[in-house]
């Protein structure tokens, strides 16, 4: 039998798997980057976030509802299409250095 020190093998693992990490993702990252600056795909996130919204939203009672300030359900939908529509200026806006 051989013994190996196991803190030695596990160190060289996370860098060998930084390595291939690096060389197969860095790719992904600028697609990645591209896409976000695709206004279908933001249509798509923003959709994607007032359905969750509106999901989450709904599953409430009405009195946590009321806890949080929703008097009525039908509320629901304007709020979420209002964190949407945020979501939306708070991108546009340019960011400062």
């Amino acid at each position: 039998m051989f013994a190996f020190n196991h803190d030695k093998v596990a160190k060289s693992t996370s860098y060998i798997l930084d390595d291939i990490g690096s060389t197969f993702f860095a790719p992904l990252v600028s697609i990645g980057e591209a896409l976000r600056r695709c206004k279908i795909f933001l249509w798509l996130q923003e959709e994607k976030l007032r359905y969750t919204t509106v999901r989450e939203l709904d599953r409430l009672n009405d009195d946590y509802l009321d806890d949080i300030g929703i008097k009525k359900r039908s509320d629901i939908r304007p709020i979420a299409n209002a964190l949407v529509r945020h979501r939306r200026e708070k991108q546009d806006r340019p960011k400062r250095s």
